[in-house]
């Protein structure tokens, strides 16, 4: 009942690297799955030294791609979306190998939630941006992936407008069936802070702005992705 518990158990490997002076490491989001099992999506952080760094900007946020796999907490066994029995920890390679959703190549990554449908298909929410140099990279926007049943399908952007305008986009995302999604997504238009639904009625293909809940002037959102 939560009065005591055994000794950690490392499932995402901290490695050294030896191609630059960084450390493999992780974000994880943690969801529950089906039945017993609970549902991990992740993104890989370049844990720079500090005074390494692209551009000498030493430790920074970087981060990239997407990743998803799952626990069942009966059996204690890892696997992929696949099925396949996962080697705990799971280095970059094992991960790149067996678990990625997607490569952002050079783009930064936000690592968000995922959720399943009535399927039981995995959902995931990343924000992806561009590296403009700054020690966070640049603004993020919030993509959509699902797996399809035997492919890992989407990249959506749920707000079209944010990656015009290039502004930061966070939140969560609500499963109501195979083709009906809603986001609830902060982010800046023009000065004003807003919060608003972006609903999908063809299962993530596109997405278009919905109801407005929050509209504040010279104000921004610290949305994190907990509905």
């Amino acid at each position: 009942n939560g009065r005591s518990f055994s000794k950690p158990v490392s499932f995402l490997k901290h490695k050294r690297r030896t191609d630059i002076k960084a450390n493999d490491s992780w974000y994880a989001w943690v969801s529950p799955g089906q039945g017993d099992d609970i549902i991990v999506s992740y993104d890989y952080h370049v844990c720079w030294d500090r005074k390494a760094g692209i551009d000498g900007r030493g430790h920074t946020t970087e981060r990239h791609d997407a990743y998803y796999m799952v626990f069942n907490t009966q059996t204690n066994e890892w696997r992929n979306i696949q099925g396949d029995k996962l080697t705990l920890p799971v280095t970059k390679e094992h991960a790149d190998a067996k678990t990625l959703v997607t490569s952002t190549g050079k783009d930064w990554t936000f690592n968000g939630s995922a959720h399943l449908d009535a399927n039981g298909f995995p959902h995931i929410a990343t924000s992806v941006g561009k590296d403009l140099g700054k020690k966070t990279g640049g603004p993020k926007q919030t993509t959509h992936f699902k797996w399809n049943g035997s492919d890992w399908v989407g990249g959506t952007v749920v707000n079209p407008q944010s990656r015009i305008d290039n502004v930061d986009t966070r939140g969560d995302f609500i499963i109501k069936s195979e083709t009906d999604i809603s986001f609830i997504l902060g982010y800046t238009e023009n000065k004003d802070g807003i919060i608003a639904y972006f609903d999908s009625q063809d299962g993530g293909k596109s997405f278009t702005k919905g109801k407005e809940l929050l509209r504040r002037e010279n104000v921004g959102w610290a949305q994190t992705a907990m509905i």
